[in-house]
């Protein structure tokens, strides 16, 4: 069960990349999203891949950990109402009007290895930012760096949040 509605976590998104507050109690996931929040606000672990998705929809997390990581970002770009395609170019962070509505897209790249995953965000100045693991603060990447930490790049999306 979470310990905030979903509106509440949508309405939270930050994409910036400085002045990050919860250095010690969000990762790399957490930051792609833009949640600058600490973990336990939403529901413990909620900063793992499926697992916001899991207390919504009352998915055990034994079966949620069973899916492959892309399928269990899914389902929580799905539950916080995100828009996501699939993408291969590259974009810059931004914000759009249409009438009484305005949406932030931003870009979230997925880094794999063995069993660990790495996101990364790109920010309305066009640079790759990441924040690496609870205790890292949020700094300048490529995917050349996060290849060199034994990451393989997986998939690009873009992630959209319409807001009236």
């Amino acid at each position: 069960m979470l310990n905030m509605p979903v509106k509440e976590i949508r309405e939270l998104i930050s994409l910036r990349e400085e002045f990050w507050e919860n250095d010690f109690e969000t990762n790399c996931y957490a930051f792609a999203l833009g949640l600058d929040i600490p973990e336990n606000d939403i529901c413990k672990n909620a900063f793992q891949p499926g697992i916001i998705a899991a207390n919504v929809l009352n998915i055990p997390v034994s079966e949620i950990v069973k899916l492959k990581i892309e399928d269990r970002i899914i389902l929580d770009f799905k539950v916080l109402k995100l828009g996501y395609k699939i993408t291969e170019t590259d974009e810059r962070q931004n914000n759009r009007t249409l009438g009484n509505y305005w949406c932030k897209s931003w870009d979230v790249l997925l880094f794999l290895k063995e069993s660990e995953f790495h996101f990364t965000r790109v920010n309305s100045d066009g640079e790759m930012y990441h924040k690496v693991g609870y205790f890292g603060i949020p700094q300048k990447t490529s995917i050349e760096e996060n290849e060199k930490r034994g990451y393989t790049f997986s998939k690009r999306y873009r992630l959209r949040c319409w807001e009236k």
